[in-house]
């Protein structure tokens, strides 16, 4: 997560800057997304990247933030210790997923559907 820094001149634009105090919330909200794919009737591909993230634990959790970070701030991460970023781990897991899930019945415009 970011915070918005104040700079000198209340003209300019703010400086923002990561809070590691809030990256912790991460997995409270991953959580929380996994809960919502159990209660609501959403496909296996929609909610894939939410159980990966889950079944990988805190680690998996903090690498992902070391990632955003790097991505977003600039902040190295280092070498993915498995060879692939966890955001090529949650693509992966949802083609892989999109590929399994039957396709979508989409509405023609007579009211009928169409496979």
């Amino acid at each position: 997560m970011l915070t918005k820094r104040a700079g000198p001149d209340p003209q300019a634009e703010g400086d923002l800057q990561p809070d590691c105090a809030r990256d912790r919330t991460g997995p409270d909200h991953g959580g929380a997304r996994h809960l919502g794919s159990d209660w609501l009737p959403v496909g296996e591909e929609l909610s894939i990247r939410a159980r990966v993230l889950e079944a990988g634990g805190p680690d998996l959790w903090e690498r992902f933030m070391a990632e955003l970070r790097e991505e977003h701030l600039g902040v190295p991460a280092g070498p993915s210790p498995a060879g692939r970023t966890v955001r090529q781990r949650l693509h992966d897991a949802y083609l892989a997923a999109s590929r399994a899930a039957p396709a979508p019945v989409t509405p023609t415009p007579s009211g009928g559907s169409s496979l």
